[in-house]
């Protein structure tokens, strides 16, 4: 995301010192809803200083790939919630 933006731009001017992220939501499955996806995660990106504009992404953990599968990415008008 934040070379995205770099490459856009051309430079860092816009971006934090150091981009943060928080967890929104986390879950574990259990029994036959688990074996396909066992986890849900949902993850919103802060990466800008002036924009209060943040990146909620959306994961789930495929059981048979052993990995994380990112099936949403959509940026969202919006302060963090925490300071």
């Amino acid at each position: 995301m934040v070379a995205e933006t770099i490459h856009a731009s051309g430079n860092r001017d816009g971006l934090l010192d150091e981009p943060y992220y928080r967890v929104k939501d986390f879950r574990l499955f259990e029994g036959a809803a688990a074996e396909i996806y066992s986890a849900y995660a949902e993850v919103d990106f802060f990466i800008y200083k002036d924009i209060a504009m943040h990146e909620k992404r959306k994961y789930r953990y495929d059981v048979a790939a052993r990995h994380w599968d990112r099936y949403l990415k959509v940026l969202h008008f919006g302060k963090d919630s925490l300071p």
